[in-house]
């Protein structure tokens, strides 16, 4: 049975109906999921309930999952699950990012691992408990972004070259000092 798609938007993004994420999906499932997500760059799955478990299972059924450059923020109870939370250890709510709080600053737009050799394909995000307000998640795409470009925009920077480089994103964001391995990237 084929997936359900509602548009998020104009530019990008679509609810996906008739999913349980609990179990991997087959063959002809994930190829319809990778079509989606090539198609709308954002996927919406809702009411989704997963355990730790089933949450890896879903995703490493699109592929190997990779390990967050910044192992130090102390988000890795399990290999290759990173838990993004306001709360430390003993479940206080932390400061917000920037006012003491070491760690990458996730409030300011960036691109999840695009500073790697091999980019990411995709991130998975599973909202827990989300605030009302406040604690959005903001896409944008490049894509249709160039797309609205004129032509003799598009001419000038098709020259142009950057490096994303992990370590310099830490730099700007005064989160902290990159270590020596860290450096290697």
């Amino acid at each position: 049975m084929p997936i359900s798609k509602t548009p998020l938007s104009e530019l990008l993004g679509v609810e996906v109906s008739g999913v349980d994420c609990r179990t991997p999906p087959d063959v002809a499932l994930r190829a319809d999921i990778l079509s989606a997500l090539h198609t709308h760059q954002v996927l919406v799955f809702r009411k989704q309930t997963l355990s730790k478990d089933e949450r890896i299972a879903f995703s490493e059924a699109f592929g190997e999952l990779e390990m967050h450059v910044n192992q130090a923020d102390g988000g890795y109870e399990r290999p290759k699950f990173h838990t993004v939370t306001n709360l430390d250890k003993n479940g206080n709510i932390l400061p917000p990012l920037g006012k003491g709080r070491e760690n990458n600053n996730p409030s300011t737009w960036h691109s999840d691992k695009s500073y790697m050799p091999r980019p990411s394909m995709a991130t998975f995000l599973h909202g827990i408990e989300v605030t009302r307000e406040g604690g959005e998640t903001l896409f944008a795409s490049l894509t249709h972004a160039y797309d609205a470009l004129k032509d003799a925009e598009k001419a000038r920077i098709t020259q142009l070259r950057r490096v994303h480089h992990w370590v310099q994103s830490l730099r700007n964001s005064d989160s902290r000092l990159a270590t020596a391995a860290e450096e290697q990237i």
